[in-house]
């Protein structure tokens, strides 16, 4: 970790989205686990799973922007799940676009828009979820349908709050 520099980004939500990206590049072997072994708790209290903001997405978007502009890794497969990776933040960017202000929508469109071509079926289950739609959808619909998405889901998780 010291010699490749992964750290955490201060003050960064999410910053484990960041670090994550940045490992992907060091990677020199790996084994693939079928079965799931981690569970994330969300709707706790204090979560920033419980409300994203503005902030959260910009923090996401930057990290999408570094981690696609970043240096190539030096093996083929590598490179592609590091794309994979960051196709499914990309995913997370759209569905919460609506949470950003308009000023800062504005500002970020055009990657938006020019990192459509991560969005291809067989990336991963977030982005093969979003194809979906966006096989029938155009792109502005498409961020419009996953808004629709998002505010169904945090109704959800406040209904599973109250029981």
């Amino acid at each position: 970790m010291m010699d490749n520099q992964l750290f955490f980004t201060v003050g960064r939500k999410s910053e484990d989205i960041e670090w994550c990206g940045k490992l992907i590049q060091h990677i020199k072997t790996y084994s693939i686990y079928s079965k799931s072994f981690y569970i994330y708790r969300q709707v706790r209290q204090g979560s920033i799973t419980v409300t994203v903001t503005g902030k959260h997405i910009e923090d996401v978007y930057e990290m999408v922007k570094d981690g696609l502009s970043s240096k190539s890794a030096t093996s083929e497969i590598v490179n592609k799940a590091i794309e994979n990776y960051w196709a499914c933040n990309y995913a997370v960017i759209l569905k919460d676009f609506y949470v950003l202000s308009s000023k800062t929508q504005k500002q970020i469109w055009n990657d938006l828009v020019s990192w459509k071509y991560l969005l291809q079926e067989g990336r991963n289950i977030k982005v093969d979820k979003v194809m979906k739609f966006y096989s029938f959808l155009s792109f502005t619909a498409l961020i419009f349908f996953l808004n629709g998405y998002r505010i169904k889901t945090i109704l959800f998780k406040k209904y599973r709050t109250l029981k």
